[in-house]
């Protein structure tokens, strides 16, 4: 028998292994010790019809089972590595080894030949679960209380994953289910713990580097892990504070230069970066503000009265519409910019009616088009003709409605013809 070679790369408790679907007679979970070149021989009541190892690329090469003849199997190892299953199959029966890379194992044979060797080898199997089962315990409760320990639940989740597959009393199945949903819980928590101090982390740095944009995101992005967290809430206040306080130095060194634009355009990044309960840090800056305000106020008319200027020659009405309320707000009744506007709305409106009359005729295109690709017959072809006659009717410079009457047309003659 040639036996088929597949590997899985779960590392398994020694001894103790006993599917939840095992029949009376299958063993499952016997570990069998393997040096390299040393053959270790099991005998069978009956000949095993399969053997295979159970799949992970990752570990093949690492044994060898091979069909001795007299219902016995040879199994050795070629090298050093990790644990593996073999699932035998004979007599009715489903048996599932756990191959173990143990250096100086001798070469020795297993006699399961009879029902009752399997019963004795069974029994002890069940024994080692037993133990497992308490071992896993302890491990649960010193994980317990280390909660945020992500290797020892890892290590916890690792054991119970191997008990589930081997527990066979019904008590035991739900017991170790249950346990495995609680730890993938916790295990849950602690991801999103280890991310909530990465962000915190991160953070920390950007601030320490005055990257208080970063900063901001970073601490943002701690809180969205732990919402109600005071630790983030307080950083987040504190890189505001800091970043709003950058922008009020520069506004500073701009008023005392009597850059009243850029000071404005400081005070309000600052005020804007203080958005909320924040804006109490700096009472004065509203005041600030309201003072360069005043005095940038003709700057900013001059400068958004040329941008507005410039945009109305260049048809651009969205952002003259921008640019001459920026001045208006500065200059409040200003007869210029109030006539400008109004030009300004004018062409809004023929932009608006345009955009209108562009879909309409889109619309009749898309009806047009659905009734040509409709037509077999010459009623069919006057009525698509009709639509793209409606869609000319809208953009009489348009080309293709023409181009597509007159070949609609010509289709209409051959299907007259016919």
């Amino acid at each position: 028998m040639k036996p088929h070679y597949y590997i899985v790369s779960l590392m398994l408790l020694p001894c103790f292994f006993f599917h939840s679907n095992a029949e009376a007679q299958n063993i499952r979970g016997d570990t069998i010790y393997v040096d390299v070149n040393k053959v270790v021989r099991v005998v069978f009541p009956s000949s095993p019809g399969k053997a295979e190892l159970l799949p992970d690329d990752s570990l093949e090469g690492l044994y060898e089972v091979n069909d001795m003849g007299g219902n016995a199997l040879s199994i050795l190892a070629k090298k050093a590595g990790s644990n593996q299953y073999l699932e035998v199959t004979e007599g009715g029966r489903k048996h599932l080894f756990i191959l173990s890379y143990k250096e100086g194992s001798p070469a020795r044979s297993f006699d399961l030949s009879t029902k009752g060797k399997i019963k004795d080898r069974i029994a002890i199997v069940k024994k080692n679960v037993s133990k497992a089962l308490v071992e896993a315990d302890g491990l649960y409760k010193q994980a317990q209380k280390n909660m945020l320990d992500e290797a020892l639940w890892k290590t916890v989740k690792a054991r119970y994953s191997g008990l589930d597959m081997v527990v066979v009393d019904p008590k035991d199945v739900n017991f170790v289910k249950s346990r495995l949903e609680e730890i993938d819980k916790q295990l849950q928590v602690i991801d999103i713990d280890n991310k909530y101090r990465q962000a915190l982390d991160k953070g920390n740095s950007y601030f320490s580097q005055k990257k208080f944009d970063s900063a901001n995101k970073a601490y943002q992005q701690a809180l969205e892990f732990h919402p109600a967290d005071a630790l983030a809430k307080k950083n987040i206040h504190l890189t505001d504070s800091a970043w709003a306080k950058v922008f009020i130095d520069k506004g500073d060194v701009a008023f005392n230069a009597k850059r009243y634009v850029d000071a404005m355009t400081n005070y309000q990044a600052a005020l804007s970066t203080m958005a909320g309960d924040h804006s109490a840090d700096y009472p004065s800056l509203q005041d600030k503000i309201n003072q360069v305000k005043i005095l940038a106020a003709p700057d900013i008319y001059k400068t958004q009265k040329k941008i507005g200027d410039d945009a109305v020659k260049a048809n651009d009405i969205k952002a003259a519409r921008k640019a001459y309320d920026a001045a208006l707000s500065v200059m409040p009744g200003d007869k210029y910019i109030t006539a400008q506007l109004e030009k300004v709305k004018v062409k809004e409106q023929e932009i608006e009616q345009d955009d209108q009359k562009e879909a309409e005729y889109q619309s009749i295109l898309a009806s047009a088009k659905e009734l040509a690709d409709k037509a077999s017959d010459a009623q069919g072809y006057d009525l698509a003709i009709k639509e793209y006659q409606r869609a000319l009717a809208k953009f009489k410079d348009r080309k293709y409605p023409a181009k597509r009457i007159n070949e609609l047309n010509k289709l209409k003659e051959i299907a007259k013809a016919h």
